[in-house]
């Protein structure tokens, strides 16, 4: 029952990050650093997308990191 609960969890992750990538460019948005995005994401999962603001990616991420640790083991 969990294994079915975090396999969909995955799926419904998955489509909520195509169309959240979906988005049109703003005039007025603040350009961020690229390297920036890179070194928080490779200091913890997700931190990437926190940098950048898209809190929802970056709890997917991270729980699905979280989920693959567990299961690990």
């Amino acid at each position: 029952m969990i294994v079915l609960f975090f396999r969909s969890l995955f799926i419904i992750s998955c489509f909520l990050s195509l169309l959240f990538c979906q988005t049109q460019h703003d005039s007025l948005s603040i350009n961020k650093s690229p390297k920036k995005a890179a070194l928080s994401a490779l200091a913890f999962p997700g931190g990437g997308q926190l940098y950048n603001g898209k809190k929802l990616k970056a709890s997917l991420i991270m729980s699905m990191e979280l989920y693959s640790i567990l299961n690990w083991y």
